[in-house]
């Protein structure tokens, strides 16, 4: 069972509502517990669902977006170097390719 599905059974939620901003659920992706030993040479993308035969490309349905390795560097880490710092949760709003892929309740 998925996070997704605990969701729904603790909620009682049957369908959601991603178009009217005022009113928007959202489907929030946590990462928790990040630990960084080495910057990455490039950016990393995260993707929802994507299938194994899939080429991960950014203008696809199942992109969700960019962890911020910004926000993965403290004073002391710079790139290229092995110290080794915990990062905050990171969360990013996966509900518009949620709601491409047809994956909430109620259509």
């Amino acid at each position: 069972m998925t996070a997704l599905d605990h969701y729904i059974n603790a909620t009682g939620k049957k369908s959601f509502n991603f178009a009217e901003f005022q009113n928007q659920d959202k489907l929030v992706l946590t990462i928790k517990e990040v630990i960084v030993e080495k910057l990455p040479d490039g950016k990393v993308e995260v993707y929802l669902n994507l299938p194994d035969n899939q080429k991960p490309v950014p203008a696809s349905k199942y992109f969700v977006g960019l962890l911020d390795m910004f926000l993965m560097q403290n004073g002391n880490m710079r790139h290229g170097t092995n110290i080794i710092t915990k990062v905050p949760d990171i969360n990013l709003d996966a509900s518009i390719s949620a709601e491409a892929l047809g994956l909430y309740p109620g259509i």
